[in-house]
């Protein structure tokens, strides 16, 4: 090798050997990755986001005169983001051909909900499929036309369960909804409602984004000789084979699965689905990654006692461990609905956690198809159904900084054209609802003061108040 050759090959190693010596430099200075920043909540400070119950109702009302109602839906519209469950199916009946029966709207209901401050609703319920899947489709359709986002349901087994996203001049807001109430007691279609991936020659199918459960009925033992009666007068349970995994301790009767515990009443508890649990809280770290915030819907009827299966403010017992998963995930909201009634609020992690926003349009008696008469559902008319909140939450620092709930009330004893609809209450109601949350939510450690009619969680530091 000549000279020249040699002082060349001397200058590429020194070379060499100082980007080496810079590369590990660089790398001993900057602190290894952490993959926990892409959940994060970077939100932009004095985010608001105004959560409410499920919203049924038939025909437009942004532009009514009664003040109590306007009242009632200012925090919603005051709000960066708004977020309820459309419980309900919005379609043009003069040209609809698909099965008919359930809840309704009219397609000026989009432009309603708009105007009344609702960015963004859940389609995962147990009335997803009151006018089939062509109802639900053009539902789906009339939003997107309108702007407001919706998540849970759509035209594939990954649509239903995608993240959905919405751009606001604070940043992006991510959603993932979904529905454990679909079995055979909330609705008639539990098979078809449910979406499906391909799988070989089938091309998967429409539906909403579910976790599936079992209820379970748990029998103090004292009720042995009722049920060992029952099973042996019905065997099969009227179907046509009797259940093979029976065991002395978990036994079917009549269709229902009981076991044994060490309760005092009966009681449910449910077993869920660890396959849809995992595909939503992939679901929700994947949106969280690709956003920066992320409320997470749930519609749930599931109660912890039988003798009150749509009044009951104690939920099911999966759905605290259920909410916490979610928040873990990524989630910086879990809104419940789906039970008529309101339960309480936990905060996890700094995160606000909604047991149950119970309803907050109730206009079932009138919103059924054309050509049938309203009619009074009072078999159905507990008061508290008639009683609600809208709750906002206010985010700094991409922490929760502060809850306001604002009380409501639907008018149970009213006129159907006037019952159901959210009102601001007087003092004396507003004082009764704030307390009843106030009960509900003592359990889970949340403490709720009432300041001027208002219900106040406040988060923040003391040396920031």
């Amino acid at each position: 090798m000549n000279r020249k050759m040699l002082s060349r090959a001397s200058v590429i190693a020194m070379l060499g050997a100082s980007v080496l010596a810079l590369s590990e430099s660089q790398s001993q200075n900057q602190p290894a990755y952490n993959p926990a920043i892409e959940i994060q909540t970077t939100i932009a400070d004095g985010f608001t986001f105004a959560v409410v119950g499920d919203i049924i109702y038939p025909l437009p009302m942004a532009k009514s005169p009664d003040q109590a109602f306007q009242s009632a839906m200012k925090p919603v519209k005051a709000a960066d983001v708004a977020y309820g469950n459309l419980e309900m199916s919005i379609v043009d009946m003069d040209d609809f051909s698909g099965p008919s029966g359930g809840f309704m709207g009219v397609p000026e209901l989009v432009d309603d909900l708009k105007d009344l401050g609702f960015d963004a609703v859940g389609r995962a319920n147990n009335h997803l499929y009151d006018y089939g899947s062509q109802g639900m489709l053009e539902t789906n359709g009339y939003l997107e036309k309108a702007g407001i986002v919706y998540a849970g349901s759509g035209k594939s087994y990954g649509a239903a369960y995608a993240p959905r996203y919405l751009m606001t001049n604070k940043g992006r807001v991510a959603f993932v909804a979904t529905s454990t109430s679909m079995s055979p007691t909330y609705t008639s279609l539990p098979s078809i409602v449910r979406a499906a991936p391909p799988n070989g020659e089938a091309p998967g199918r429409v539906g909403v984004a579910q976790i599936a459960t079992t209820q379970v009925f748990v029998a103090p033992r004292s009720m042995a000789p009722t049920l060992e009666a029952m099973k042996k007068a019905f065997p099969t349970g009227g179907a046509l084979y009797a259940p093979t995994d029976d065991t002395p301790e978990r036994f079917s009767v009549m269709g229902q699965v009981f076991k044994y515990g060490d309760v005092t009443r009966p009681e449910f508890t449910y077993e869920v689905s660890k396959t849809d649990v995992a595909q939503l809280l992939r679901s929700v770290r994947e949106g969280k990654m690709k956003s920066d915030f992320l409320a997470f819907g749930i519609h749930s009827h599931e109660t912890k006692y039988p003798d009150k299966p749509d009044t009951d403010p104690l939920p099911g017992d999966f759905l605290q461990g259920l909410a916490h998963q979610v928040i873990d995930a990524g989630a910086d909201a879990f809104v419940g609905t789906g039970v008529h009634v309101l339960r309480g609020i936990e905060i996890y992690k700094g995160r606000p956690i909604y047991y149950g926003l119970g309803e907050f349009f109730r206009q079932m008696d009138m919103n059924r198809p054309g050509g049938q008469m309203p009619q009074r559902g009072d078999v159905n008319s507990d008061p508290n159904k008639y009683e609600t909140v809208v709750a906002v939450n206010r985010f700094e620092g991409g922490q929760l900084a502060e809850i306001r709930i604002y009380p409501v009330q639907l008018g149970g004893d009213l006129r159907i054209a006037h019952r159901g609809i959210p009102r601001t209450p007087s003092p004396e109601v507003a004082q009764r609802i704030l307390k009843r949350l106030q009960k509900e939510s003592e359990p889970y450690g949340t403490q709720i003061a009432i300041v001027d009619n208002t219900g106040v969680i406040d988060l923040r530091p003391a040396k920031r108040r």
